[in-house]
């Protein structure tokens, strides 16, 4: 849906993302704001994860291909926790926890999620050895059910952390 119930507040619309079909990347979907906000960037396709558009299939609503609306909302009187993809502002009444870049697995490797990682990454002191261990890349977006504009495929993905 790109609306709300009754009893719940529009936060933000979009577009739903995820993973390309049939391979790894992330398991979880995204509703991708209209319009990205690109702040932390390091230009050129890095090509180790994209956010792709999602569509539905047949015989869900009857036709194949058709990309997929999605909306944030939120019930009032409940303490929120929200993590806002491609964007690193929060809306208006909500509180920046963190900013940051989007992150998970790589296409090759076996679904994750999508997680935001503070901009500020750490590392832990006296690592960094390749011990085989699970994996994360920054995500960029795919211009395959994304607009682009106003996305553009050859920047990494910000991310945001927001409470109500």
């Amino acid at each position: 849906k790109s609306t709300c119930s009754e009893n719940a507040t529009l936060v933000y619309s979009g577009t739903v993302g995820g993973s390309r079909a049939g391979g790894g990347g992330a398991s979880n979907f995204l509703c991708m704001p209209l319009f990205p906000e690109f702040v932390l960037e390091n230009h050129g396709v890095q090509g180790h994860n994209f956010v792709y558009g999602t569509e539905y299939k047949k015989p869900v609503v009857g036709h194949s291909n058709i990309n997929i609306p999605c909306a944030v909302c939120q019930v009032k009187g409940q303490g929120s926790l929200l993590m806002i993809p491609a964007q690193t502002t929060c809306p208006v009444e909500w509180q920046r926890q963190y900013y940051g870049y989007l992150m998970a697995g790589n296409e090759k490797q076996p679904p994750t999620t999508y997680e935001c990682f503070d901009k500020d990454l750490e590392a832990i002191p006296g690592s960094g050895r390749n011990e085989a261990g699970a994996t994360v890349y920054h995500v960029e977006a795919s211009c395959s059910g994304l607009d682009c504009p106003p996305y553009d495929s050859t920047k990494e993905l910000n991310c945001v952390v927001c409470t109500a």
